[in-house]
């Protein structure tokens, strides 16, 4: 039989009445009934770029939508009427995959050039779930089983990944709190502060897509400003005050920031800092006891082309009363001001940070009772970045920098005792030290991946772990309490991966549904005698 076809049709496929659909290229879906060759029905589909950008196309189950990707756009429209649905600047960018589950009408899988799959409820015009990392390439073509209960994805790199919905996220993630970012966890482990457009709450760390107790904000300060999430909010040590800076001052023509401590428990807000042409701040930190709170800042005089804070302040928090003052260029001369985020040790004595003093880089020690100058240490090659940690149990800092570049220095030396450098090379714009002091993470800003890093040596272990795709939202990760979960922040959610490195074997069983085969074994293991370490599956040939 010979079907009528579009002169220049894009894609065909078998819509879920039985009918033959195809898309043409100047946007018109046409449906053809298989017993008599007619055209049944034809819809007009609203323009939403270039059609011949196309490459994926997907109708839902119940044939009420199709979503296709011209310019790499997710597009999603009513077959009924062909008017797009939704918004489809919120969906992943980059969409080079598109598949609709076959058991839920409206979840939509979207495959991206970087190789992440995220779900996308196209009724609520929303993301759902967590996204699946694990592609190294941009996906390509996805499928789901017929039952809804698997999706293969494909990669540039060659890979093709299988995924399952029995426990088989393998070594990826598991849900968070959606429509939330994470800006930290409580040392015990308690408690999370989270946030999105409107509002900051302190959550459950157990449950932390349960509502919280919100922060109260000072009057006329919004959490976001509309183009930038501009939101920076700590927890002290001890857990009994948060320090928040909301609208991080990046320019001189932009609007001051804000100052304020709040209860860690009720967030209730304690005070507020004024801010002016002489106080514009670009980090607040609580000391471990939540006694005291650092600002480093700058004043109207700065350069604002440089990113770098010129003075440091420290209040207490009881009273609001400045207890400690400084300006840089009186205790070191050439200094290039903090170029880290300033921190308290762990007994609240020294205030650390890095600087870059007469064209060399160096870690700083002052007094946090007075902010006096206690030591600078040995140099290293480029200027540390971002947010610096302390290393449990030690007297060692770790900071990072361009390049994939990691320090650790021994503050009681002044000495460099490690070193590293990232598999991604791109610039790491903060690190966190793991609570038990075994591993460090640092955060890829262009990348928005996580790297994790053997805090003895400074050697990567593993890939670093995809958080969310190239240019959306992101920040220094977050350990939990008990060091054997890292949080960080996707595109629309805050990200927990499991860092324990001891139920990875049996996360990565579940992955592989297979031993070791003996050559394998040989290959990576090869002073090791043959062993199943799979118990579910049989021996390997």
């Amino acid at each position: 039989m010979s079907l009528p076809a579009p002169a220049s049709g894009l894609a065909a496929w078998f819509a879920p009445d039985g009918t033959l659909a195809s898309v043409s290229t100047d946007g018109a879906l046409s449906f053809v009934d298989l017993d008599s060759g007619r055209t049944t029905r034809q819809v007009p589909l609203e323009s939403a770029g270039d059609w011949s950008s196309a490459s994926s196309f997907t109708m839902s189950p119940d044939g009420s939508r199709l979503a296709a990707n011209p310019d790499l756009l997710a597009d999603v429209w009513d077959v009924g009427s062909g008017r797009l649905v939704g918004d489809a600047s919120r969906r992943t960018h980059g969409a080079r995959g598109l598949a609709f589950s076959p058991t839920a009408a409206a979840t939509l899988a979207i495959g991206s050039g970087t190789g992440i799959v995220t779900f996308y409820d196209v009724a609520s015009d929303s993301p759902i779930g967590n996204p699946l990392r694990g592609r190294t390439g941009g996906a390509g073509p996805l499928t789901y089983s017929a039952d809804g209960r698997y999706l293969a994805t494909t990669a540039d790199d060659g890979q093709v990944g299988l995924w399952a919905d029995d426990g088989g996220e393998g070594l990826v993630v598991h849900p968070t709190a959606s429509g939330r970012w994470l800006d930290d966890v409580s040392a015990d482990g308690t408690r999370m502060l989270l946030w999105n457009d409107t509002d900051l709450e302190i959550r459950d760390a157990q449950h932390p897509e349960r509502p919280g107790v919100p922060v109260q904000l000072p009057a006329g300060v919004a959490v976001s400003d509309g183009l930038n999430e501009t939101l920076v909010a700590l927890f002290s040590a001890d857990g009994s005050a948060i320090a928040v800076l909301a609208n991080q001052q990046q320019a001189a023509t932009d609007p001051p920031s804000t100052m304020f401590i709040a209860d860690g428990h009720t967030g209730m807000l304690r005070w507020q800092v004024p801010t002016g042409p002489d106080f514009l701040p670009l980090d607040a930190v609580p000391s471990p006891d939540g006694r005291l709170v650092l600002a480093d800042y700058r004043v109207s005089t700065d350069d604002f082309t440089s990113p770098n804070a010129r003075r440091l302040r420290i209040w207490d928090v009881a009273t609001g009363r400045i207890t400690s003052d400084v300006n840089l260029d009186d205790i070191l001369a050439k200094n290039d001001g903090v170029r880290s985020m300033p921190r308290f040790t762990a007994d609240g004595r020294y205030v650390d940070f890095s600087t870059q003093l007469g064209g060399k880089f160096v870690m700083v020690r002052l007094r946090s009772s007075d902010l006096g100058l206690v030591t600078t240490t040995a140099a290293v090659a480029t200027y540390p970045q971002g947010e610096i940690d302390h290393v449990p149990g030690t007297s060692d800092v770790v900071a990072s920098g361009p390049q994939g570049l990691i320090w650790e220095w021994d503050m009681s030396t002044g000495q460099v005792v490690a070193s590293g450098k990232s598999i991604d090379t791109s610039s790491l714009a903060g690190v966190v030290a793991n609570p038990n002091g075994a591993m460090v993470a640092g955060w890829h800003g262009i990348s928005n991946a996580e790297a994790l890093f053997d805090t003895a040596t400074l050697h990567p272990i593993g890939q670093p772990l995809p958080i969310s795709d190239i240019g959306e939202i992101g920040a220094t990760p977050r350990f939990a309490a008990d060091g054997k979960h890292l949080v960080g922040n996707g595109q629309f959610e805050a990200v927990e991966w499991d860092v324990d490195p001891d139920s990875w074997q049996a996360k990565a069983c579940l992955a592989a549904g297979r031993n070791l085969t003996r050559d394998e074994w040989l290959q990576y293991l090869p002073d090791e005698p043959y062993r199943p370490t799979c118990d579910r599956w049989p021996p390997g040939q």
